[in-house]
């Protein structure tokens, strides 16, 4: 009996992610949301006017948030995205099928504007598009900064920083990421 009811406590969650993901896709402007994509509870989904956010089969986490500010594009495929999950774009940031993303990942595509003789400047900001091609994966705390693409097949280990392009087939890690393997 127990087995039957883990079962359907499952099969509700699905249903209840699925339907949560087509209500956010249906009533907020500037989301899209795409066939067989599940948002987890306390999830934040924000596209500023003129952003955008684009889920294609996106399984995203709990308390995981998305944002897009105005003009941004942020695209995520058919990807997996565990428990707290940042992932921002001030330009585009596009995320693949195929890719897995650890718990507490953070991924942006934007900086404060730093001088050495003013510091930093908290109203502006240098973006570069961030690209994480297919069946990447992202282990846990890993930080994404931008202009970074990470590489078809690729691993980011646990806790990495990664702060220039990650080859296809390669493994990172380390602060900040240097292939390993």
């Amino acid at each position: 009996m127990k087995v039957f009811l883990d079962r359907c406590f499952q099969h509700r969650r699905r249903i209840v992610g699925r339907v949560r993901a087509r209500w956010i896709g249906f009533y907020k402007p500037g989301i899209e949301i795409g066939q067989g994509t599940s948002i987890g509870p306390r999830c934040t989904l924000r596209a500023a006017p003129g952003g955008k956010i684009v889920l294609r089969g996106a399984q995203v986490g709990p308390e995981s948030v998305l944002g897009a500010s105005d003009g941004a594009v942020l695209t995520i495929g058919d990807a997996r995205l565990a428990r707290s999950v940042i992932v921002a774009a001030r330009e585009r940031t596009v995320i693949s099928d195929g890719v897995s993303i650890g718990d507490n990942v953070a991924i942006r595509d934007h900086d404060h504007v730093h001088s050495p003789e003013e510091g930093v400047n908290r109203t502006e900001w240098v973006s570069a598009p961030v690209v994480v091609e297919r069946n990447a994966w992202i282990g846990s705390h890993v930080v994404v900064t931008k202009g970074v693409t990470i590489g078809q097949n690729s691993v980011a280990a646990a806790g990495a920083v990664v702060v220039s392009d990650v080859p296809p087939g390669s493994v990172v890690g380390g602060v900040p990421a240097k292939v390993i393997g």
